[in-house]
């Protein structure tokens, strides 16, 4: 089983790739389509929120590339809201859609997850 970046990792939260698609398959069928993840991309948002303060410091989302978090962070205060971490690109359906069918497969979430902490 892969090991997830660390940035998915806490204590409590879902620590391999296949946990953490499994919050996102909500219906257990295999695949993620649109609606799971718009409803449970806020609950990964919620699971790293350590501090329980409703916005995501840096530190938070270690794995997450310098630059991805800079350009989700609308306001330049350093830390990502839940808008902000809504509207980023990177937390878009379409970008772990790699052949656009409308589903994110097991194999499309993997390598999803290794875009986020690589340079863009």
């Amino acid at each position: 089983m892969t090991i997830i970046p660390e940035y998915h990792k806490q204590q409590g939260g879902p620590q391999t790739t296949e946990q953490l698609f499994a919050v996102f398959d909500s219906d257990g069928n295999g695949q993620i389509d649109r609606s799971e993840w718009q409803i449970r991309k806020m609950a990964i948002f919620y699971m790293r929120d350590r501090n329980n303060d409703t916005v995501l410091s840096r530190d938070e989302v270690p794995g997450l590339n310098a630059t991805r978090f800079a350009e989700a962070d609308l306001n330049h205060d350093g830390v990502l809201s839940g808008y902000e971490f809504n509207q980023a690109s990177f937390s878009q359906f379409d970008r772990a859609d790699a052949n656009s069918d409308g589903v994110v497969t097991r194999e499309e979430f993997r390598a999803y997850l290794e875009t986020l902490s690589t340079p863009s």
